[in-house]
């Protein structure tokens, strides 16, 4: 999918909580010049894919070294300033869970996301597509500004056998990214946010959701909202 919907989202997640090469979420397979021939970014990108898979298994650095709760709170923030898809929530929950983290809550993502301003212009709140944010410098540039900024735990380890702050140590910030010649406005810097915090995604509690509900709001201002609510007791 080229907007930033549930496998975007995650595609983005896992670069954030440190499983996937940096900048390895954005690349896209092919190019608009030329879609029936593979990218010579994602041939590069696989071969240094394919080096960091020997790397771990090499040193012994096993998912389970690096997924930790500070892991899953950054991964948490940069679903929030990318405007990632609410599946996200789910998703996080469901891997901290097999990893033993039973700490990890729902409660940790408003706790977060109440900090992290808005600062992408993707589909399908937006304008543009996960490829835009490739030719800006992908995931590692927002990590970089987000990291300057106290919101992301730069200790983290990551599949490279470096931390988040090791990896992304000479990335420019969104402000530098965006200076670079026909660059698209795909993210703006946390400074001038497309939304300002908590107004992304809110989990909800209530009678209607005693546990937890998971409200998108994208950007959207919306003090208020009254309405009917339908209430269905199973997916079916």
């Amino acid at each position: 999918c080229a907007a930033y919907a549930t496998a975007s989202t995650m595609a983005t997640v896992v670069e954030a909580l440190g499983m996937a090469v940096p900048g390895s979420a954005s690349v896209t397979a092919s190019t608009v010049e030329q879609p029936r021939t593979l990218n010579p970014k994602k041939i590069e990108q696989c071969k240094v894919i394919a080096q960091t898979v020997l790397h771990c298994l090499q040193t012994g650095l096993t998912a389970r070294k690096i997924l930790t709760k500070q892991s899953f709170e950054n991964a948490i923030a940069v679903v929030y300033a990318l405007g990632g898809s609410t599946n996200s929530v789910l998703h996080l929950l469901a891997l901290a869970h097999q990893c033993g983290i039973e700490e990890f809550t729902t409660e940790d993502f408003n706790r977060i996301g109440d900090k992290i301003p808005l600062i992408s212009n993707m589909r399908p709140h937006g304008k543009y597509y996960m490829a835009d944010l490739g030719s800006v410098g992908g995931v590692p540039v927002v990590m970089k500004s987000l990291l300057d900024a106290g919101l992301l735990d730069g200790e983290c380890m990551t599949v490279t056998g470096k931390t988040v702050a090791e990896n992304i140590a000479d990335t420019p910030t969104i402000e530098e990214a965006l200076q670079q010649e026909n660059a698209k406005p795909v993210v703006q810097p946390l400074s001038a946010p497309v939304s300002p915090p908590g107004y992304h995604m809110a989990i909800l509690t209530g009678n209607l959701s005693p546990l937890s509900s998971v409200l998108k709001l994208s950007g959207k201002q919306i003090p208020l909202f009254e309405g009917i609510a339908r209430v269905f007791d199973c997916e079916k």
